[in-house]
């Protein structure tokens, strides 16, 4: 019923309402400020209590004031709690009533609805509060700043419940905050979290929490997923900071990320507009064939499932200063915030499993390959190729979920990945050459990266600019190429049009002859340059139709005139090791032999302590080498380690580089291999007779590492 009400005083310029009661001791104690017309405090200890439940004649004085305004959906009287939702208190909030300080309808539309719940909360100078004490001495006392449960979450298998909570900030904005349902009995792991997005909460708040939680009226039921990406059913696309629908009304439900997963692409958001980034960095990019591959590769992620395309990387390589890290920041752009979307080489395979499960259908970026191993470099280019964690077993010793990913990922380093693993020590299997694309960071124009200077006087200006805006605008172009994804073509028109671009790019490239591995590195060039069209399609890069095409066809002929054959990389490896050991030595593991008509003698020297085969002199007054004669079987022990011997030898044989003979060599008959020394001269390597201890010594340690 509450106290009844005598008279009003209105004084303080308007602002203030004294309240006259009737069982008054001290009179005029009581008060309503226009600031929070929804409360009557008493003076000198600013108790505070709800107009409605205090004196409700004396809240239908200040409704006359307008100080305040009831919204349209009612409570049921029946049930306070079918009163209204957190969508109506949202919606309520959007449109203040003329005349009003929106601050004040706010915060009476939180207490009411608080009220209307039918709880023993209330809502009052911006925190929640609880009632203590009996009327008619009953007070109120803060527990915790103002936040609601928004929605519940889980997964598709119903488990890994979580509650959304929509948190008022101290600075007065919203903060969205996902709280797993194990953490509101884990000691005070959800406090902490709450605090840290700003939550103020009160001793009194501790014991309240999980009641305030669990009792909050809340039937939305939402989905939880554990990394970004494609859904299951192909119908939403999640980023950490939206979920992208084919649906325009968001019927199909929201996908929400979970917490453990949004720690490692915290840097994917957006700053500025899709217009300031087309402007101040795709446009700089353009005429410079690899900033402007970067850009393509940047938009493949989203593609990779609905094509069905496999897990592939691209490392950019070069020398310091020559433009690595602007293409690493202009394809970063496109996601978000460079400085936060990078990631270091240098981890474990355990660290680099969860980056990619936490990147899934979006862009990995690893910067500096020199501080990785070699070993680690090797594996990780197959582990990300096969997107799937290795089988792990759980406590009770059950095996683990596996879990998937499909991605692209971007590298630099002053070295191409091959060269990197390969001095390292570790053998470079031909597989490794189609999982990470190795790409010379210099265009060729005599400025690295750079090839058109869009304005500037100088190359390192150009860069400087473009890493500037990088920071400045990102994350926008993404988030306009998947929606275009959703809204411009469907699942099965985007196959038919990839089937058919990709003849027609193919037919683009120089008409030679080339093996099954080739192909499948012409493939990844291929989707690259697809991804780029669709881009410029969909108006998020401002270039014409066919830049994409012409930049990549002409990279991926410089790349394929690069390999040095169209042989399989192994083989191409081998080959390379042949000359390089054939050559380093050349005076220590071959027996000398002199030419003389059709079979060959002695001619002096020693007996080699390694025995690889013969050098052949013309005579025994030269010191050119003809050539080298390897007997079949020790050939294949020491050059074909890792390879098909038959695919080295027809390789071999191929480039007229290897033939077969059975000469005599002194009184018996041998079948050798026979390696013309014009082949060996290319990879050259100098040799000082004097120093031929230290080069044994060499060849002993390279032969230990290659144990």
């Amino acid at each position: 019923m509450g106290r009844e009400l005598i008279r009003t005083d209105l004084r303080a310029n308007g602002n203030v309402l004294g309240l006259v009661l009737a069982d008054e001791k001290t009179p005029n104690s009581w008060y309503v400020v226009k600031s929070r017309p929804w409360l009557a405090r008493r003076m000198g200890d600013d108790v505070e209590i709800p107009l409605e439940e205090f004196c409700p004649a004396a809240l239908q004085e200040v409704q006359k004031l307008w100080w305040i305004h009831e919204i349209t959906t009612a409570p049921d009287e029946d049930d306070p709690k079918n009163g209204d939702t957190a969508g109506t208190l949202v919606s309520a909030l959007s449109e203040p009533p003329s005349g009003m300080v929106r601050l004040d309808r706010e915060s009476y539309l939180r207490n009411l609805f608080l009220r209307n719940w039918g709880s023993d909360y209330v809502y009052g100078s911006g925190y929640v509060q609880i009632t203590v004490g009996d009327p008619p001495n009953t007070t109120w006392q803060k527990v915790f700043s103002f936040f609601y449960v928004y929605a519940k979450v889980r997964t598709d298998r119903h488990n890994n419940w979580s509650f959304i909570l929509h948190v008022l900030r101290p600075d007065g904005g919203w903060s969205e905050v996902i709280v797993p349902a194990q953490d509101l009995y884990d000691g005070n792991k959800a406090l902490m979290e709450l605090a840290t997005h700003g939550v103020e909460i009160y001793s009194a708040g501790k014991k309240h929490l999980v009641r305030y939680i669990l009792e909050y009226p809340c039937d939305r039921i939402e989905r939880l997923v554990d990394r970004t990406g494609w859904s299951e059913d192909g119908q939403s696309f999640v980023l950490p900071q939206q979920t992208i629908s084919n649906d325009p009304n968001g019927n199909g439900g929201e996908l929400y990320l979970a917490r453990s997963a949004q720690g490692l692409i915290e840097g994917i958001r957006s700053s500025g507009t899709l217009n300031e980034w087309q402007e101040a960095v795709a446009q700089l990019c353009l005429g410079n064939s690899r900033l402007e591959m970067a850009l393509f590769l940047a938009f493949l992620p989203p593609l990779m499932k609905p094509l069905n395309h496999p897990t592939f990387g691209v490392h950019f390589w070069g020398t310091s200063s020559l433009g690595k890290s602007a293409s690493m920041q202009v394809a970063a752009s496109v996601w978000g915030k460079p400085s936060q979307v990078y990631h270091q080489w240098r981890t474990t395979d355990n660290g680099l499993e969860g980056l990619a499960y936490a990147h899934s259908d979006i862009l990995l970026l690893l910067d500096e390959i020199r501080q990785a191993n070699a070993q680690i470099v090797r594996d990780a280019a197959f582990m990300l190729g096969n997107e799937k964690r290795k089988a792990r077993a759980n406590r009770e010793g059950d095996l683990r979920a596996i879990k998937r990913w499909r991605l692209a990922y971007l590298s630099n380093g002053e070295r191409s990945s091959t060269d990197f693993v390969r001095e390292g020590g570790i053998e470079v299997m031909g597989g490794f050459s189609v999982r990470l694309l190795d790409i010379p960071i210099d265009g060729g124009a005599g400025m690295g990266a750079i090839e058109n200077l869009c304005g500037y006087p100088t190359p390192n200006e150009l860069i400087n600019a473009i890493e500037t805006n990088s920071n400045a605008f990102y994350g926008d172009a993404a988030v306009a190429f998947i929606q275009g994804l959703f809204l411009r073509v469907t699942s099965d028109e985007l196959i038919e049009r990839y089937n058919a671009f990709k003849p027609f790019f193919m037919d683009k490239l120089p008409a030679v002859e080339r093996n099954t591995e080739m192909l499948r590195i012409l493939q990844r060039f291929t989707i690259i340059a697809f991804a780029g069209e669709l881009a410029i399609e969909f108006g998020v890069l401002p270039y014409e139709s066919g830049q994409a095409i012409c930049t990549m066809v002409r990279i991926a002929t410089e790349h394929e005139s690069a390999r040095g054959g169209s042989e399989p990389l192994d083989i191409l490896e081998r080959m390379g090791f042949i000359k390089r050991e054939i050559s380093r030595n050349r005076c220590s593991n071959f027996k000398r032999l002199n030419k003389a008509h059709s079979s060959f003698f002695e001619g002096g020297g020693y007996d080699p302590r390694i025995f690889w085969g013969y050098s052949i002199y013309p005579n025994s007054d030269s010191d050119q080498i003809l050539e080298f004669r390897i007997p079949r079987a020790l050939f294949k022990d020491v050059f074909c380690h890792g390879v098909n011997p038959k695919a080295l030898i027809n390789a071999l044989r191929d480039r007229d580089c290897l033939s077969e003979d059975n000469h005599k060599i002194g009184k018996r008959r041998e079948r050798c291999y026979v390696i013309p020394y014009a082949f060996v001269a290319e990879g050259e390597v100098e040799f000082d007779e004097q120093g031929e201890d230290n080069d044994r010594l060499s060849r002993q340690l390279d032969q230990l590492r290659n144990l």
